[in-house]
Parts: structure tokens; C-alpha cells; sequence
């Protein structure tokens, strides 16, 4: 049996919400082990000294947690939905740049992108699956979906 919410007009199938909003905190967990695992390719590959491999972790992680609680205040002003898939684009863009990044400075600018992004994506995930299911369950389940995504990533 599906059960589905009205939101903004259109019938969603809240199951299908868990699954956009949960691989979006996924493909966010994903960059990051990525990186981390690459790390000494990567700085052979751009001739990239300690200092600026340090700064493209860096540049994600502050990124990401200054914007995760902004993004959650944008999606209520502007639209959790929105919000959502405006992070989620920013996120591919980030990593496009990432992805083609000629030096050490480009790729901590794309990092720096995909970080925002990953924190707006992220801040307005289990606000969305709550909007869309009308249940409060999230407050309990999507720290322990961070939390077994963090665990599948070791």
C-alpha cells in the first residue's frame, strides 16, 4: 500500500522522498571518504604540498557545518524542497570543478562549493521527509540514518 502526502500541489510518494533525501546525504558521506582516500594521488597529481591538502579537506568540512544549519533556515523561508535540490545541483557543480581542477586552488574552491551545498542538501533533508510524511519520526531516524551511513563508510 503507498500512502502519499499532499505537498505544494502535487501527490508524493513519501517513499520515494526518503530515497531522493537519503542519497543525498549519502552522495555527501561519499565525497568525503573519496577525497580522503585519494588524498595522496591527488596532491602527486596537482603537485600540491601538505598545507593545501589539509585545505582541501578543510574547506569542505567548514563549509559544510557553517551552512548546515543555514540551510535548514532557507528551506523554511524559501522552501525545504527548493532548498533541496538547489544543494543538490550546487553539489554537482562543486564536483565538476573538483573533477577538472588544473591546480590545488581550483579544486579547494570546488571543494569549498560542494561543502556549502552538501550542508544546505543536508539541512533541509529531514525537514522535507517530515513535510512530506506529516510524521515527527524524523527527529529519531535521520540521526541514526547519518549514523549508519557514517558506519557503511567505514
Amino acid at each position: 500500500m503507498t500512502t502519499t502526502a499532499q505537498m505544494n500541489g502535487a501527490m508524493r510518494d513519501p517513499r520515494l522522498v526518503l530515497l531522493a533525501t537519503s542519497l543525498g546525504v549519502l552522495l555527501a558521506q561519499i565525497d568525503t571518504s573519496v577525497v580522503n582516500l585519494g588524498l595522496k594521488s591527488i596532491a602527486r597529481e596537482l603537485n600540491a604540498g601538505v598545507s593545501e591538502m589539509q585545505w582541501v579537506i578543510d574547506a569542505y568540512n567548514v563549509v559544510y557545518a557553517t551552512l548546515l544549519l543555514t540551510g535548514g533556515t532557507l528551506g523554511d523561508i524559501y522552501g525545504r524542497r527548493r532548498i533541496f535540490l538547489l544543494g543538490i545541483t550546487l553539489f554537482t557543480a562543486g564536483t565538476i570543478v573538483c573533477a577538472l581542477a588544473p591546480n590545488a586552488v581550483v579544486l579547494i574552491a570546488g571543494r569549498a562549493i560542494s561543502g556549502g551545498a552538501g550542508g544546505e542538501h543536508a539541512g533541509t533533508g529531514c525537514d522535507l521527509q517530515e513535510t512530506t510524511t506529516g510524521d515527527h519520526v524524523c527527529d529519531a531516524d535521520c540521526p541514526r540514518l547519518n549514523s549508519r551511513l557514517n558506519q557503511a563508510e567505514l
